[in-house]
């Protein structure tokens, strides 16, 4: 099935790269709240941290949790082991992720808990390690 537009609002809603500064977050955030649908998803690929220029996901997360009504979970690492992470994270209306939740099987919300605290630690290590320590430091 295509992707379809209601009104200017859409299904899917794809960014890659989009947060680049700190002063750019908020109007995706907004832009992203204006054109998606009551059932869109949005799936932005960012890097973790941008070093340097400011912005990231948690930045991203911060703000679409700001909103009140948009909700963003990270639902995928790449960590090829060389570079910055990369995520991607998935943005919806509110209702859009609790239905998701109340009609599906219980175990895969466990699931999704369990990867949060996985990537909470994997974030800690990335944070601790000798190169992110030094990075730190010369900032």
């Amino acid at each position: 099935e295509r992707t379809r537009t209601n009104g200017g609002r859409w299904d899917l809603v794809l960014t890659s790269d989009t947060l680049y500064s700190l002063e750019s977050i908020p109007w995706l955030v907004a832009l992203i709240q204006k054109i998606l649908a009551d059932d869109g998803i949005c799936l932005v690929a960012a890097k973790r941290y941008y070093f340097g220029i400011g912005g990231g996901v948690a930045d991203l997360i911060k703000e679409v949790e700001r909103t009140g009504v948009l909700e963003a979970k990270v639902v995928q690492i790449i960590d090829d082991g060389k570079s910055n992470l990369r995520e991607i994270v998935r943005i919806a209306r509110r209702s859009s992720i609790r239905e998701e939740y109340e009609g599906g099987n219980n175990n895969d919300c466990n699931a999704h808990k369990k990867d949060d605290a996985d990537d909470d630690e994997q974030k800690n290590e990335a944070e601790s390690t000798p190169s992110a320590v030094k990075r730190k430091r010369d900032q």
